[in-house]
């Protein structure tokens, strides 16, 4: 969603404002590194515990007799909530990075050079100013995860999707989230 091809498509053919497009290639790589840091940590974590939470399910199921209370279009709908975070959630959360790493990004002049150790300070500002924002990705992940359509009045896919969500937003999930974002960075 962040695509820097055009920035440097336009870099190509040598315009005059060369200087204002290398600025926007510096926020936008940035922007992009880091939204795919978030949005792979936030996909990894969520598929994870889906997949823990349908196998209880499908164990549930095993050991009861009669019909099984899940079915297979209730499992292909619980896990679409990683379908929607792909086509839709991920957008919105990396228009949020872009703003955010914009204002820490703009002020670094192109001419300044820069070690690794720069680099990393850079990104530990970037975390830090995110984590520090109310609309912090990993605070508000069930916000890019699910839509008000996706229950569908259906109480069984209700309590399926509720369950991942609190374990989403519960403070031993974020904080390896967070964990997992500093390792990545």
């Amino acid at each position: 969603t962040i695509d820097t091809q055009p920035i440097l498509d336009q870099l190509d053919s040598n315009p005059s404002n060369k200087a204002e497009l290398w600025e926007e290639l510096k926020v936008t790589t940035f922007a992009r590194a880091t939204s795919i840091i978030y949005s792979f940590t936030i996909l990894v974590v969520t598929s994870r515990i889906q997949l823990n939470l349908i196998g209880g399910y499908i164990y549930k199921d095993s050991i009861r007799e009669g019909n099984p209370i899940i079915t297979n279009e209730h499992r292909l709908r619980y896990m679409s909530l990683c379908n929607y975070f792909v086509t839709e959630g991920i957008e919105r959360m990396s228009k949020q990075i872009y703003s955010k790493i914009k204002n820490i990004i703009t002020p670094i002049s192109l001419k300044q050079k820069m070690t690794l150790k720069d680099t990393e300070q850079l990104f530990w500002s970037i975390q830090a100013a995110l984590c520090a924002d109310n609309c912090d990705p990993l605070k508000q992940v069930v916000s890019y995860m699910i839509t008000d359509s996706a229950y569908d009045d259906d109480p069984i896919l209700k309590s399926m999707i509720n369950e991942p969500m609190d374990l989403l937003e519960s403070d031993e999930v974020i904080s390896l989230s967070i964990s997992s974002v500093s390792r990545s960075f």
